[in-house]
């Protein structure tokens, strides 16, 4: 990814990382990576669509992956 590029910047290979966190109690001490989730699904819960400028052959690719982190 090259930030100064803007949406040009942005390829097949960007990281995204989605999360979807309940709000309710009692899941203070949960790591937050185990919420981890795809664009896909949040956007599928919400109805909202996330990544609506990016072209669609990338934007279908971000969109699918689960982020993985490295410890």
């Amino acid at each position: 990814m090259r930030p100064t590029l803007g949406i040009n910047g942005i390829s097949a290979n960007t990281p995204v990382i989605a999360v979807d966190i309940p709000n309710k109690q009692g899941i203070k001490s949960h790591e937050w990576q185990r919420y981890i989730v795809t664009v896909d699904h949040l956007e599928q819960e919400t109805g909202y669509d996330f990544l609506p400028n990016i072209p669609e052959s990338i934007q279908t690719r971000l969109e699918s992956q689960k982020a993985t982190l490295n410890s």
